[in-house]
């Protein structure tokens, strides 16, 4: 069974920088009224809604990473990030792994009217940043931590980049993860 290990949360909302440890089987959040539990909840959401707007599948090509010295992804992998060939100077093509953008209506976690409502301190500037590590629970095998940026952008717009798309070893997230593209649910209920 897999499960989030660990997930931390950056600039949301009263989180400044908080880190949150799950057992595989059952966890339970309590705690006086505005402590804090919806809001892990609503990161938990959002982290999910990245990870869904960001989640692409390489059509063809594979994909090298000079900083992990290997092909990070396959024809037929999906990545976490937008695709695209760029054409060198010096011939031939490479691959750029881009932001995404998307407008408030596409993240419905977002209650909130406005982006200062979501960020620290009410402060659009400081940039959002969940991270989850994801394990199996039966192999005891854990993928390297899925980390996200979320970044205000004028006009109702939000820029999601995933980290270390440059060097992540997307070959692994798609042996992991088997059922790609729909590989993670939240069910919560208050």
């Amino acid at each position: 069974m897999k499960y989030i290990k660990s997930f931390q949360v950056e600039n949301f909302k009263v989180f400044r920088k908080t880190t949150f440890n799950f057992n595989p089987q059952l966890n339970v959040l309590t705690g006086i009224n505005n402590s804090g539990k919806t809001t892990l909840l609503e990161a938990l959401a959002l982290w999910q809604t990245c990870f869904y707007k960001v989640l692409n599948q390489i059509k063809e090509g594979k994909f090298y990473s000079k900083e992990a010295g290997k092909v990070i992804a396959n024809p037929g992998d999906y990545i976490l990030g937008y695709s695209k060939r760029i054409f060198s100077e010096y011939g031939g093509t490479k691959s750029v792994i881009n932001q995404t953008y998307v407008s408030t209506e596409e993240m419905p976690i977002l209650r909130s009217v406005s982006s200062s409502d979501i960020h620290h301190f009410g402060d659009s500037k400081n940039i959002i940043r969940l991270e989850a590590t994801i394990a199996d629970s039966t192999t005891n095998v854990s993928l390297p931590p899925i980390a996200f940026t979320i970044k205000a952008m004028q006009g109702g717009q939000y820029s999601i980049k995933f980290l270390g798309a440059d060097r992540y070893d997307f070959t692994t997230l798609n042996v992991f993860f088997q059922k790609l593209p729909n590989p993670i649910a939240f069910v919560y209920s208050s």
